[in-house]
């Protein structure tokens, strides 16, 4: 299962939103405020995952309580790495991850080490206006 997933990092620009969601991800999910980016865009989560302190009412607004997946800020890392956890929960093995970037430098960098984090159980790709960043395989040149 594939998913899109958008985190509250620097908003992916409406042309980039529009062709992740053209390549038919079977969930869109978010990482707290990523919601308001997907709401501004039209769009509307599958699920909102984070402690959900950045997600405006707006951006939260509609969407049943089944949909939102609180989990209480605590030391086990960003809503980015909560988002995953649940992703792997419900079956993703593919997810492009946008709006993850940007802003601060202490969570971009974190945010790439996700890559890392998760390689054993998602296959991640970051998409960002600029640029697309995944992990290599052992054994693989560019």
């Amino acid at each position: 299962m594939k998913a899109l997933i958008v985190g509250n990092g620097e908003p992916p620009s409406r042309e980039l939103f529009d062709a992740l969601l053209a390549a038919a991800p079977d969930l869109l999910l978010c990482a707290d405020g990523g919601a308001d980016t997907v709401r501004r865009y039209g769009g509307v989560p599958d699920v909102v995952v984070g402690d959900l302190d950045s997600a405006s009412a707006d951006g939260l607004s509609g969407m049943p309580a089944e949909r939102r997946v609180r989990i209480d800020a605590d030391n086990s890392g960003t809503d980015l790495n909560k988002v995953l956890t649940h992703a792997v929960g419900m079956g993703v093995t593919e997810a492009v991850l946008t709006g993850v970037t940007g802003r601060r430098t202490d969570h971009t960098l974190w945010n790439l080490s996700l890559l890392k984090t998760f390689a054993d159980r998602l296959r991640l790709r970051i998409t960002d206006d600029h640029c697309h960043i995944h992990l290599l395989g052992e054994g693989t040149v560019t």
